[in-house]
């Protein structure tokens, strides 16, 4: 019996450690000064007289949009891939200058991510990507919803809020 009783303390013990171990742990994770992801709204390039023009309704959700995102370009990479001209005849290189020119493979995974479920087209030069999602798909990503506007005689979409 005492045997027994030895055996189930030790248990008790090193369950005991265990437990603290890895409760160390966990708060040197969480205590880690990791910066939060930054969010930032996108810009659609609507003037915002169009999008403070009345809302004749939503969008409907089985809606097709066709998106297209063009991404920035480093202006140092556009002047030495200027300054990098080919000569006549010379063959070019694959991933050469323009390799550098759009986004890396960890933003493009991350995008995939995103928009899991949805296939993303990216450029060559990796520096637009192009899909197509439906509008509740795309709201939902986006935390948003579609409505609809009428503006000097057009009729557009527009997300409800900055997505």
């Amino acid at each position: 019996m005492i045997v027994l009783r030895k055996a189930s303390h030790a248990k008790v013990v090193h369950l005991s450690a265990l437990f603290l171990t890895l409760l160390f742990s966990l708060t040197s994770l969480v205590s880690c000064n990791q910066p939060e992801p930054l969010y930032t709204s996108i810009n659609p390039g609507i003037p915002p007289a169009a999008l403070q023009s009345p809302v004749k309704g939503h969008l409907p959700d089985s809606t097709e949009l066709h998106i297209g995102i063009t991404f920035k370009i480093d202006p140092r990479l556009l002047n030495q891939a200027d300054h990098q001209r080919l000569q006549p005849g010379q063959p070019s290189k694959p991933g050469g200058t323009a390799q550098g020119l759009g986004i890396d493979n960890g933003l493009s995974h991350k995008m995939k991510g995103f928009f899991q479920g949805i296939d993303l087209r990216l450029s060559k030069l990796r520096t637009y990507v192009s899909f197509q999602a439906k509008a509740a798909t795309l709201a939902r990503l986006l935390q948003t919803t579609f409505v609809i506007h009428q503006y000097k005689g057009r009729t557009f979409y527009a997300p409800a809020a900055p997505p």
